[in-house]
């Protein structure tokens, strides 16, 4: 781990703003192995994880001691070192008044050994900045500015209320759960965005449309998809319209694109030759990031 660049113990003060009011920002980026060393842990979607990062920090007004350059060359030495998994990207508030300086702590944790499918279980999500909120009918695209006053674009460090929805979806037999809009919209997961494949053709969740935080790894999952030329649509997905589901998905940086076997009573093919396809597709793309690094 490294503590503003240099190895150390990734401690933080009980004043820091960060521990006691979540008031910080973080990403998680995916290490994959470098092909001709595979000890080595290399970056994917490393422009898309900072440039979020600072829109956060934009968002919150939160300073950022260190530029985004400094930031991927710690990222960098901390795959050559530590090798591939993922890495933890933590910025503190600290607090001045208590004398606790703000910290880059950087994190690293081995591959993730997760199921082959996840079975989630939908349910409301009323603290979620989408819950309420109407779709937008005419959301900016992924690549246009947002106002940083935006909500959405914040990763929040609170997430007391996603792990509470993943224990209450483990004891009613799941493995995790499917966050919806008040109007039976789905949003995403505690972790996790979520796609679908319904009627021949893979379903995204359109973040802005969803008054949502982009995914990264939906982003690169997107991109894959439209270089591969599969049929692909970002916007609103119902409740209604997963009974029509042929197969779900969850992306994340450090799931990647993992297959859902069932939500709630609704059983889905975890080898629907589309999802297959997208799986594919979504490799190729980041291992090419990889050779290219």
């Amino acid at each position: 781990m490294l503590v503003d660049g240099k190895p150390g113990q990734a401690t933080v003060s009980v004043h820091d703003l960060t521990f006691i009011r979540g008031d910080g920002a973080f990403e998680v980026v995916s290490l994959l192995p470098r092909p001709e060393d595979t000890s080595v842990g290399v970056p994917v979607g490393l422009k898309l994880h900072l440039d979020r990062l600072k829109s956060t920090c934009d968002s919150l007004r939160l300073p950022m001691q260190h530029d985004l350059g400094t930031i991927a060359d710690w990222l960098l030495s901390v795959g050559k070192s530590h090798g591939p998994g993922s890495c933890r990207i933590i910025l503190t508030r600290g607090q001045e008044s208590k004398g606790v300086e703000p910290k880059c702590i950087m994190l690293h944790d081995g591959p993730t050994q997760y199921a082959q499918a996840l079975k989630l279980k939908s349910m409301t999500a009323p603290w979620h900045i989408g819950y309420a909120l109407p779709l937008n009918s005419n959301p900016p695209a992924y690549s246009d500015s947002v106002d940083v006053d935006a909500w959405h674009t914040i990763k929040w460090m609170s997430y007391a209320p996603n792990c509470l929805v993943t224990r209450l979806a483990a004891e009613r037999g799941a493995d995790d759960a499917l966050l919806l809009a008040a109007d039976g919209r789905v949003l995403d997961g505690p972790n996790f965005a979520v796609g679908f494949v319904i009627a021949g053709k893979i379903r995204l969740i359109a973040a802005d449309a969803n008054h949502m935080l982009p995914s990264c790894t939906q982003t690169m999952t997107a991109a894959a998809a439209k270089t591969a030329g599969l049929p692909l649509q970002e916007d609103a997905v119902h409740m209604d319209e997963i009974k029509n589901a042929s197969a779900a998905f969850v992306m994340s940086a450090t799931r990647h694109i993992m297959p859902v076997s069932g939500i709630d009573d609704k059983q889905l093919h975890v080898e629907d030759p589309l999802l297959v396809a997208l799986q594919g597709a979504y490799w190729a793309a980041a291992k090419a990031e990889v050779v290219a690094a």
